[in-house]
């Protein structure tokens, strides 16, 4: 049985081994960053289990318009952020930014995983809505060919291309949840 869960403090060490798995070291963050992130806010890790295996994972974090626009912009690296991510708390606007989103893919049909994964991380919007938290854009660096497919897909707009010496080169994909594109996993007939 497939189900998606917040993680745990402990779980964290999961998180690493799924990114040696597609990140180069150039996109390394230690298990002390990532449990450093985990204190301020226990929600932005979410994982996907089957038969309690961890199969995958997505990291989404709240930022104030500030750090999130300096992420985006690449004034700010990704890791020089975490201790800005912000505790979920009513009655607030939060700008979210996706730093990952990982199946195991040693695991045979690893690709059976991904598609729950992203409808959890879609259905964030909603979750936050019930709680009166606003989420004012949403968005993330696309450092891979499957990162620009699932921009894609969740209907986040192209906006610029990042020079680098890892290729693909990083591109930026974002969206205020009003302008999600019709055809992406967001829209809804309401």
């Amino acid at each position: 049985m497939l189900y998606v869960v917040n993680s745990s403090l402990a779980e964290l060490t999961e998180v690493r081994r799924l990114d040696s798995l597609v990140f180069s070291e150039k996109w390394d963050i230690s298990l002390v960053e990532y449990q450093t992130a985990w204190l301020h806010n226990k929600e932005i890790y979410r994982f996907i289990k089957e038969d309690d295996e961890i199969r995958g994972y997505y990291f989404a974090a709240p930022f104030p318009k500030e750090i999130y626009e300096s992420i985006l912009s690449g004034h700010m690296e990704e890791r020089l952020a975490l201790p800005y991510i912000l505790k979920y708390e009513e009655n607030t606007e939060v700008y979210l930014y996706i730093y990952a989103l990982v199946v195991d893919i040693t695991v045979e049909n690893y690709k059976l995983y991904s598609k729950p994964l992203t409808q959890d991380l879609v259905e964030i919007i909603e979750r936050l809505k019930v709680r009166n938290i606003e989420v004012k854009d949403f968005g993330f660096l696309a450092i891979s060919d499957a990162g620009v497919r699932l921009a894609e897909r969740m209907g986040l707009t192209f906006i610029e291309e990042f020079e680098s010496e890892e290729k693909p080169n990083p591109q930026v994909f974002r969206s205020e949840p009003k302008h999600f594109k019709p055809h992406s996993h967001f829209y809804s007939q309401n």
